[in-house]
Formats: C-alpha cells, structure tokens, sequence
C-alpha cells in the first residue's frame, strides 16, 4: 500500500475504532454498508508448502468470485482452486497455485443486482503467515458467553482482526471483524463488522467450539493467525481461562 493511501487507512481505521465504541449505531451502518461496495478478501500463506490462499467473505446478491494478479498495469486472471472453507459458509477459500510473493491479487464479483462489479483491495502476497494457537485467549463466562483475546497482537501493525466462530460440526456461528483487541461472544454491537446470525445463541456446555483469529495488515495479508477449540463451561458466577 502507497505511503498517502497507508497514512488515510489508518486514521479510518482508528475512527472506526472509537465510533463503534462510543458510537456504534453510526459506525455500524456506515461499515456494513462499505463491505456490501468491495469484495471483503485478505490473503495468506497455506499450510501447504509454498502455497498461497486467499479467503474472502461472500456477500448477498453477488455472483461467482474471480481472481486476478496485476502485471505490469493490467489485471490479469489467474486460476484459483477452491478447497475447503476457512469457515463454514461465511468465509470461502481459494488455493492460488501461480502467484509469488511481491504479486499483488484481488478478488472480484457481479453484483447481480445492479449488475456493477465490486473488488477487493490490493493484496500484496508475503513471505509466510505466523500460526500460533497461543496468540487466542478464550475464557468461557456465565451465561454462555465466552471472551475472545489476542493481547499481544497489540504490539503489531493490524489494519483489522478477524474472528469466526464454529460450532462442532463446523457450521460456522458468526464472524466478526474488529479493531479491538478482545470480544465478547454474542455481543455483535462490539464489533464494527459482523457476519452470519444477527442473534447468536447462548454456547452450550460440554459442546466443543472452534475459534479462528487473523491478524490483517495494510497490504491486505494475513501476518498472524490463530486456531483454537475449546470446550464451552457455563459458570455460575465466573470464568475459566482456557489458555
């Protein structure tokens, strides 16, 4: 991402932050309706070797996705194969097998309503993505709750955090995307973005969840990430940490 372009994200992003805090029913609107003009999309390194992903968030009315990589001043398509979802229905997952790191990808789609094509940003492919399971806190709460923290990624550069949430089967709950660093399952109003059921229910004791945390940068790439299940406790008064 150019410097001026950079240096405009960033007090964005930082006002999204503070207007869904103390502002939430402006923000909301403004970022929902934002993710319904582009192709919501990010990039990061597969677990196969040497192996580029690209998960994006499918959006109502749209059409199939294509991808592309930009040469020289043009766009040009690339084949994409899919694999299995990052989760569930609510984020798909392309493997791009002809793309290297310094390539810059997007994703595009028709809306097929008013016929217009959105995209993705730029997303710039880098070396590799960090996987730790360590850098996701969850702490089962009463009343089927549960909070989500990732304290350290406070020491990075994120653009945005993304978190889904599976149920056992892998149908995904909810996907939330975030400035803060912590969330409170099922408090969608805390977050600027989310996607999937408006009104989550409670977690369910002894059912094991999955959660997957994404540290996105300002080029679009996924930096860090994080896989973690966990066995929901529903506690009479307090938590308990599950690492």
């Amino acid at each position: 991402m150019k410097p001026i372009k950079r240096s405009v994200m960033r007090i964005l992003v930082w006002n999204m932050r503070w207007m869904t805090r103390y502002a939430g029913f402006i923000a909301r609107p403004l970022v929902s309706w934002y993710a319904g003009r582009e192709v919501i999309a990010c990039g990061l390194a597969a677990r196969e070797r040497g192996a580029v992903s690209l998960i994006y968030t499918p959006w109502h009315s749209r059409g199939e996705h294509s991808f592309y990589v930009r040469r020289g001043r043009s766009w040009v398509p690339i084949e994409a194969i899919p694999v299995e979802d990052f989760s569930g229905a609510l984020v798909r997952q392309v493997l791009l097998p002809s793309v290297q790191p310094g390539d810059v990808c997007q994703a595009r789609a028709a809306d097929l309503t008013s016929g217009r094509t959105t995209s993705s940003p730029p997303i710039t492919v880098k070396p590799g993505t960090k996987e730790d399971a360590a850098l996701l806190r969850i702490q089962a709460l009463p009343g089927g709750e549960a909070l989500f923290s990732w304290p350290q990624a406070g020491l990075h550069d994120p653009m945005i955090y993304f978190l889904t949430l599976e149920g056992r089967t892998g149908n995904a709950l909810v996907g939330v995307y975030t400035r803060e660093t912590s969330w409170r399952y099922p408090r969608l109003k805390d977050a600027s973005l989310a996607v999937g059921g408006t009104e989550l229910p409670p977690l369910v004791a002894g059912e094991t969840y999955t959660a997957k945390w994404v540290l996105v940068d300002f080029d679009g790439w996924v930096a860090e990430m994080a896989v973690k299940s966990f066995e929901q406790q529903i506690l009479p008064g307090f938590g308990a940490d599950s690492g």
